[in-house]
């Protein structure tokens, strides 16, 4: 009887430990369901797939051949065998990405916001403790003062970022090997402008009519570094010669305060940009002439009623730019001959509205760029593929700024 006794004390202990344990297994899966480590339940993917069906992310306007150069990359073969039920959710690190003010924070909503169709399988972060299990790291321009561990799982991306051209100096150390690039030049495996353009749902019914009668300034520029290796302020100080130019920042005569500030819109106060709205025309001028170098200075006026008056060394029409949403300096032999079509714009109220008018159908907002790096690492199975520090220097630094050649001194 003792026997049976003890028998039945045992089968009873090992059934409380059994729970014990199926209950501690329970807690650790959640917890870890939470952070993205494990594989969501398919309930929990159809729920957000149902909740996220609304979201329709627009396509950026390329060229039609660029465009499937970006989203057809010979070298991402798409497995349609994958579905979102399959998905283990990947994990992004930026290692020393100084870009983030200009994506905003919280970074773990950055995807949301810009309607990701991917943002509940996707994690961002700057949590270097994460690092053996990120799925991609990002480093910008190299691999910085406290570079990863030597130990690197052979499926981790390592992705070279540089927002900025080579004109002000020498190629850094970078360290190697990258697998991926991510810049504003088209040829990058991950394309990552400053901002990008968006055709609109509906579109807008302004009457640019009387948005320019209401105008009372003729050119406005906002600048902050004077000297730069596009020599801007020799053009400016030239074209000055011939029309009216109002300068705010720090190059202006009155070092009027209109500068940038992170996080804030396209990088500057919303204020200071609703100032332009004043004005005809804003000198998007770049700080250097490089190859497919546009930056906020151009963007920020696409949703404000301003022309840009545009001097990079980008082909804007390869951009996917039309040549009737800004004026280029590059079509006009001088700065005279520049501010004497600015002049007949001005005179001319019909000729000036065709600028504007296509904002109704178009806007600027953040640039898809993290939401494709997303989407790469989720859909494709990329081949191996290394880049070194030379690869790096003939990819980027080789041949891709130019001299200004509109100035006379």
């Amino acid at each position: 009887m003792k026997k049976r006794h003890r028998a039945l004390i045992g089968f009873f202990l090992l059934v409380i430990a059994a729970i014990e344990i199926r209950n501690l297994y329970d807690s650790l899966r959640g917890s870890s369901s939470s952070n993205g480590t494990e594989e969501k339940t398919k309930d929990d993917l159809e729920a957000l797939e149902q909740r996220d069906q609304h979201r329709v992310q627009p396509k950026p306007l390329l060229n039609e051949e660029d465009q499937n150069k970006q989203s057809n990359n010979k070298e991402a073969r798409s497995n349609p065998e994958k579905t979102n039920l399959q998905l283990k959710r990947k994990t992004v690190l930026l290692w020393n990405w100084e870009w983030l003010p200009d994506i905003g924070e919280p970074l773990d909503t950055v995807l949301e916001r810009s309607n990701c169709p991917h943002h509940h399988l996707c994690k961002l972060t700057k949590d270097k403790r994460l690092v053996n299990i990120s799925d991609a790291l990002i480093f910008h321009r190299s691999l910085g003062p406290n570079p990863p561990l030597a130990f690197r799982r052979p499926e981790q991306r390592w992705i070279w970022a540089e927002g900025e051209p080579p004109c002000f100096g020498p190629m850094p150390d970078t360290g190697e090997p990258y697998n991926w690039t991510l810049t504003y030049r088209l040829e990058s495996d991950l394309y990552g402008p400053y901002s990008q353009i968006y055709r609109r749902e509906k579109p807008l019914q302004k009457d640019y009519m009387s948005i320019v009668k209401a105008k009372t300034g003729l050119v406005a520029w906002m600048v902050s570094h004077c000297p730069t290796p596009s020599r801007r302020m020799d053009y400016v100080k030239e074209l000055q010669k011939y029309i009216d130019i109002d300068i705010y920042g720090r190059c202006g005569p009155g070092k009027v305060k209109c500068l940038k500030e992170p996080g804030k819109i396209m990088g500057y106060e919303e204020q200071c940009l609703r100032k332009l709205e004043n004005y005809k025309f804003y000198l998007s001028f770049e700080n250097s002439l490089a190859v497919d170098y546009v930056t906020e200075k151009f963007f920020k006026t696409v949703n404000i009623d301003v022309v840009a008056v545009v001097r990079s060394g980008a082909n804007m029409t390869r951009l996917g730019f039309h040549k009737d949403w800004y004026i280029n300096t590059a079509d006009f032999s001088s700065p005279k001959e520049l501010a004497d079509y600015l002049k007949k714009l001005d005179a001319n109220d019909d000729l000036y509205v065709k600028y504007l008018e296509w904002k109704n159908y178009y806007y600027s907002a953040m640039s898809t760029t993290l939401c494709r790096l997303c989407e790469r690492l989720l859909y494709h199975d990329d081949p191996p593929k290394t880049y070194t520090k030379d690869d790096i220097r003939r990819f980027f630094y080789t041949g891709n700024c130019f001299k200004p050649n509109d100035i006379v001194r």
